[in-house]
């Protein structure tokens, strides 16, 4: 295992809510996740929290989106505002890789329309 944080950003500017996840391309592999910070910072976790990712090489996706509101009158959910493309949430489309090594990694990503 290794510490793994980094920074997501959108247009320049901080995604400030939102889930990275790791996923291993080792077929022993575990994934890792984190949540997004308010400034976009993340770390990552596997087990534990803030506990790393295994050492391998992995596909990145980010899900990114607003709290769904829900309209009182008449009663339905307004739809949640999207903070990145959807086109990062799914490892065949998001082309986001990272290679977890030995010590302290960093990743920040800033994605692109």
């Amino acid at each position: 295992m290794a510490p793994v944080s980094g920074k997501v950003t959108y247009q320049g500017k901080p995604v400030p809510k939102g889930t990275i996840t790791f996923a291993s391309l080792a077929p022993e592999g575990r994934n890792a996740t984190g949540q997004l910070d308010s400034d976009g910072s993340y770390t990552l976790q596997t087990e534990n929290p803030r506990d790393g990712a295994l050492l391998g090489e992995y596909n990145v996706m980010i899900y990114a989106h607003d709290e769904v509101i829900l309209d009182y009158i008449p009663r339905k959910p307004i739809p949640p505002k999207i903070l990145s493309p959807t086109k990062y949430e799914k490892p065949e489309t998001s082309g986001l890789k990272a290679t977890v090594k030995s010590g302290s990694n960093t990743f920040d990503f800033d994605l692109k329309d």
